[in-house]
């Protein structure tokens, strides 16, 4: 799956201005001792 495809994906469901600009792909995301998310995290990988 590339950056177009996902882009694509979501403009078929939603509006124009919630499709994402950059799509960056991740080996994993960065989680907590309790396995919820780190949001704040993500931007600095």
């Amino acid at each position: 799956m590339s950056a177009d495809d996902v882009r694509g994906w979501v403009r078929a469901d939603l509006s124009r201005f919630a499709v994402p600009r950059d799509v960056e792909f991740v080996a994993e995301l960065p989680r907590n001792a309790t396995g919820k998310v780190m949001h704040r995290d993500l931007r600095r990988q």
